[in-house]
């Protein structure tokens, strides 16, 4: 059974950081949040970190990855297109919301639509979920959806108007 912690960003900007743990293992999804603000809850996880995975290329859901992966040694998984997107200041909205030119350029691997990992005894399946990026992807976990900003709770969808986004 997967259990899912949800830490929401003290930043104005900054998507929820999910934290999903099952048999001492966890999953990092949309690092935007800090490691050490989610170890003061959960106390030290970096050795027990298998996987970091980031829903889609925006700025907001990727401020804190380069800590995650210095800490925990762990690379973030994510679409073929999001890997080429999070590359470019221009595509991931550094520069648009905050001048910067910043970007995540370490290594990642890539998932395609329906690929599946192992997680524990469970499951995680990826499903593309185009529109608010060309790079978007669902995470399905036991009976957790993570959609990135494809939906939100109160019923509206993300912004297409973006770069590489398509309504």
């Amino acid at each position: 059974m997967i259990n899912c912690s949800v830490f929401t960003p003290r930043r104005s900007f900054g998507a929820n950081t999910y934290i999903l743990e099952s048999d001492g293992e966890y999953c990092v999804i949309d690092p935007s949040v800090s490691y050490f603000e989610v170890s003061e809850r959960l106390g030290d996880i970096r050795g027990a970190v298998k996987y970091i995975f980031v829903t889609h290329c925006h700025f907001d859901h990727i401020l804190t990855l380069d800590e995650w992966v210095e800490i925990t040694g762990v690379y973030p998984t994510m679409s073929q297109k999001a890997t080429e997107n999070i590359k470019k200041s221009k595509i991931n909205c550094y520069r648009l919301f905050s001048g910067e030119d910043r970007a995540y350029l370490g290594p990642a691997y890539a998932v395609k639509n329906n690929d599946e990992l192992a997680f524990s005894s469970s499951r995680i399946r990826f499903i593309c979920t185009e529109g608010h990026t060309d790079c978007s992807f669902s995470i399905l976990a036991d009976s957790f959806l993570f959609v990135g900003d494809t939906l939100f709770s109160h019923g509206s969808y993300g912004r297409y108007d973006l770069p590489t986004g398509d309504a």
